[in-house]
């Protein structure tokens, strides 16, 4: 549908990416606020924490839960509970490995697994080879709720599935972390959905040392398994987008605070590394509901020599740090024609993504104060046909963009903090 956008004389007009979404930007609902500054709060044999934001297992498309070993084999852990550890004192998120053991970890080894859940019993996956490390993943809890419409989720396909909370569709998504740089290292924060029909998965920020210092990546001259090179990609059904970001030497490498991050709309999924856009995806786009994860492993084959027979010192004790977790959502209003033609305040607007909106007051009763940042979102219009006024030091941005063509759903009722 074409755009008109109408703008009197002296206003400011932005249809820029932002660096990272706008903290005055009232559009936006915070979802998941997780510092890890919470007394009490650890994971157990039930692989869960009392806050029910997370769990230490991967709920979909793994019979086991908690192992992992990709396509090729070349992930070779146990994810387990006790290697997510929340140290509240320092406000972070541990997530840790290590070498348990010369042989193969096997079922008969008698490894621990989460409990049933919602009906799922999980087994021991006797496929499952070349284990040799405990190590540490969240993954944002999942929560029945009977209320929740199932044709509402994934209609497109016909997919009849069990509705959740704890899945998300659109949103913008943040860590900060920094984490181990080595051999065997493998670190990713990502959403990921995968079914039996669809693949659907958005890497935010992936990390390993999968290839020796002797093969350069032929965009930009700076050797795979380099501390400053790392991954962005989108992958949907059988195609993906790889994007490979280099930090450059004047900045701390991967083994420093960072803050990764993405905004994924309807059509776009935008990259950054601290608050700096690093990648910027429209062509391939996931449209389904994902999990939110964090998983940090260890790459048998990234190792050495593909040895295991000896752990060396940096695998005594491993590990990956998180300062926090942060999601935020739009909020979707884009059936209403919005009319402000009397004295509004904007600090108690209703905001949202809108079909249109329309100042038409006649008395300059509608304006933008000094210090006020607003911010208005639409698919349609924006249209001044009135006096408006932003005043000198006040900020107005106006966003043109697109809605989803099915409604969304608010399937995440985590909160921690009630805003940034």
């Amino acid at each position: 549908m074409k755009k008109y956008v109408y703008l009197c004389a002296m206003m400011l007009l932005s249809l820029d990416i932002m660096a990272q979404i706008d903290p005055y930007d009232k559009n936006w609902k915070t979802v998941v606020f997780d510092d890890f500054d919470q007394p009490n709060r650890q994971f157990d044999t039930t692989f869960q924490e009392p806050d029910s934001l997370w769990t230490a297992f991967s709920h979909w498309n793994d019979p086991s839960g908690v192992t992992k070993h990709g396509d090729f084999n070349n992930n070779h852990q146990i994810y387990h509970w006790d290697h997510c550890l929340i140290d509240a004192p320092k406000s972070v998120l541990k997530l840790w490995a290590n070498y348990e053991q010369n042989t193969e970890i096997t079922c008969s080894d008698n490894y621990r697994l989460p409990p049933p859940i919602f009906g799922k019993v999980y087994n021991c996956d006797i496929e499952k080879r070349y284990l040799y490390f405990y190590s540490g993943m969240i993954e944002s809890y999942p929560v029945y709720d009977s209320s929740l419409s199932i044709c509402q989720l994934n209609n497109e396909d016909g997919i009849n599935e069990t509705p959740w909370k704890g899945r998300f569709r659109y949103g913008y998504y943040e860590m900060k972390c920094k984490m181990p740089i080595h051999e065997g290292a493998f670190v990713a924060f990502w959403l990921w959905g995968a079914k039996s029909n669809y693949y659907e998965s958005i890497d935010i920020f992936e990390h390993s040392w999968e290839f020796t210092d002797t093969t350069v990546h032929p965009e930009n001259n700076v050797p795979l398994g380099s501390p400053r090179l790392y991954l962005n990609r989108v992958h949907v059904a059988d195609d993906y987008k790889n994007v490979f970001p280099v930090i450059p030497n004047n900045e701390e490498d991967l083994s420093g605070w960072h803050v990764f991050s993405c905004e994924w709309q309807p059509d776009h999924v935008t990259f950054y590394r601290d608050s700096k856009v690093t990648a910027e995806q429209r062509e391939l786009v996931p449209s389904h509901d994902l999990a939110l994860k964090v998983t940090y492993a260890i790459d048998r084959y990234a190792l050495q020599n593909n040895t295991v027979g000896y752990p060396p010192d940096w695998l005594v004790t491993d590990t990956m740090f998180i300062d926090y977790i942060k999601v935020y959502q739009l909020i979707w209003d884009c059936g209403t024609e919005e009319v402000l033609s009397c004295q509004t305040d904007l600090n108690d607007f209703h905001y949202g993504v809108k079909k249109s909106i329309n100042i038409t007051s006649s008395n300059e009763d509608v304006r933008v104060a000094d210090t006020c940042h607003v911010t208005f979102r639409a698919t349609d219009f924006f249209e001044i046909t009135g006096p408006f006024q932003v005043d000198s030091g006040g900020e107005l941005t106006v966003i043109m963009q697109e809605c989803p063509d099915a409604n969304i759903e608010e399937n995440s009722s985590h909160r921690k903090n009630s805003t940034p």
